[in-house]
């Protein structure tokens, strides 16, 4: 989803697998969007697993045309090489312009993921994996703003929240999208709400900016706190723990160049930073970058052509970078970060107007960049593993060219013989339900390792899958004694290896060879509630 969760941190857990050992970023497959919007604040391409075959596939839209693609990574043989290129699962199409970045979530509980997302037709549409209308909701205005899904009042229920032009911010019922309760503002609501629990409650608070220059904190339906700005706010609040305590803070950009910290709980100024021009659709990315415990806000201004990193507790700059070679609106994205290359540092990666995507170090030292000749990069980048191979890809469009294009760090395919017969394989992983609450169910593939297309080594009897929690620490581990190349069904129910319940949160599960997990083997998160 945009801003990779309901907190909109633009962070991702999920860690390349290249051990530090960086080759050039190239080129995987791009495919051509028809009639891209050459404007700012484009919807942005999100990766999920729509049609339940354990590989992710991109959602993307279109946004002059109001049609919603879905396209998975393929591979051909042509002759001795294989052709890597985007294949189209499914579009649809609106009446309306698509800005609004999708949302992917199980809405229906089919096990797959549906797609949410607005239009400038003032409609906000809900389709199944199969590109199938579950429902529609009109609101009175155009939709820019991208939705959230999370259980705001604790009662069991997914609520699905996002603003319109027509100034009202809207939470809805998952199940068929009629209107829970609304929430009106004095201005167009364009920023996309992020959602968090600030008070420990067991409730989650919502927090959107308006262009009546206020972002509001929300509890309920009922008004936490509001705080005036001075000036429109479309930018896209996120929300971390800045200053070392136990209550989230929000940070959020303003078109009067400021970016602004504000306590979570009651809306008590932090700090503030003036960039160098103002902020519109611009959201802060939130992270530990430098790995002393505590937060950074990474942004970008529309109008001052720079990217920034700001100490979290303080607001005092750590670095910026100003020189892109271009003479206008050079920063219109927001950030992205991951440890993309496995070092254990994190990386931070934008798009910008140049035509290029940038990937710096920790230190604002370039990694790398890539984009194409006279082109013009203005959405937020996303990061997955689109191909099933353990390392992660980087998806993003450029409008000049009117394409979504896929980068990676290729290792050569080994073992692939002209007469072979081409047979794509990977260790897939799924988990149904999650969250869950009793139990569920993990099934995860063993590929044939006659087929090494994507550098799966020959399989010994010595796999497992484990799940472990945050910090590292095995919970659970399931020995396979059967390694053949077929699918496989196991069911958790939450406990440990001593048989005892473990808490409630975030753990991860992966598949082992001999102890250890090969960079071709996945790793999916649980969520316990």
């Amino acid at each position: 989803m945009f801003q990779h969760d309901p907190m909109r941190t633009g962070f991702s857990d999920e860690i390349g697998q290249l051990d530090g050992k960086l080759t050039p970023i190239k080129l995987r497959w791009d495919w051509h969007l028809p009639n891209m919007v050459d404007c700012m604040q484009n919807s942005s391409p999100v990766l999920g697993d729509i049609n339940g075959d354990g590989i992710l596939e991109i959602v993307v839209a279109a946004s002059n045309t109001g049609i919603l693609y879905v396209l998975q990574d393929s591979v051909e043989r042509i002759g001795s090489n294989l052709w890597y290129h985007g294949k189209l699962l499914w579009s649809y199409q609106v009446s309306g312009i698509i800005k609004s970045s999708p949302l992917l979530f199980d809405i229906n509980n089919s096990g797959t993921l549906d797609v949410i997302f607005g239009s400038w037709d003032s409609t906000l549409y809900a389709l199944d994996g199969n590109s199938g209308l579950l429902w529609s909701f009109p609101t009175g205005g155009m939709i820019s703003s991208s939705p959230v899904a999370g259980d705001i009042d604790n009662d069991g229920t997914i609520e699905i929240i996002v603003g319109s032009d027509d100034s009202c911010l809207y939470v809805l019922w998952w199940f068929d999208g009629s209107e829970k309760w609304k929430y009106k503002t004095g201005g167009m609501i364009r920023s996309s709400p992020a959602i968090g629990d600030i008070n420990g409650d067991d409730t989650l608070e919502i927090f959107v900016g308006s262009s009546d220059g206020k972002l509001y904190a929300l509890s309920n339906g009922d008004t936490l706190w509001t705080y005036d700005a001075g000036d429109y706010i479309y930018s896209s609040p996120a929300l971390g723990y800045l200053d070392g305590d136990d209550t989230l803070d929000v940070v959020f950009g303003c078109h009067n160049s400021y970016v602004y910290a504000l306590k979570g709980n009651d809306g008590s100024f932090l700090w503030s930073y003036k960039t160098d021009g103002y902020i519109d659709y611009q959201s802060p990315a939130l992270a530990d970058i430098d790995g002393d415990g505590l937060l950074e806000v990474i942004i970008g201004s529309f109008g001052g052509e720079c990217v920034y990193a700001i100490e979290g507790e303080s607001g005092i700059e750590k670095w910026k970078i100003c020189d892109f070679s271009s003479d206008v609106y050079p920063v219109p994205c927001s950030p992205a970060i991951a440890d993309i290359d496995k070092d254990g540092e994190l990386e931070i990666l934008m798009s910008i107007h140049n035509g290029y995507c940038y990937a710096w170090e920790a230190d604002g030292s370039e990694q790398w960049q890539w984009g194409y000749s006279s082109g013009d990069q203005d959405t937020p980048l996303a990061l997955g593993d689109i191909d099933g191979d353990g390392e992660l890809e980087v998806v993003g469009s450029d409008l000049v060219h009117h394409k979504i294009f896929v980068l990676d760090f290729p290792v050569p395919p080994i073992g692939v013989e002209e007469d072979e017969e081409l047979q794509v394989t990977s260790y897939k992983l799924q988990v149904y339900p999650n969250p869950f609450t009793q139990k569920t169910e993990i099934r995860f593939q063993i590929p044939d390792a006659r087929y090494q297309n994507f550098d799966i080594r020959h399989l010994t009897s010595n796999i497992s899958l484990t799940i472990h929690d945050l910090s590292g620490r095995l919970v659970r581990e399931f020995s396979i004694h059967d390694s053949r190349p077929t699918t496989h069904e196991i069911m958790w129910d939450g406990t440990d290896n001593q048989g005892n319940k473990v808490n409630s949160g975030v753990y991860f599960c992966r598949i082992e060879k001999d102890g250890t997990r090969e960079e071709c083997m996945p790793t999916k998160l649980i969520y316990i509630r």
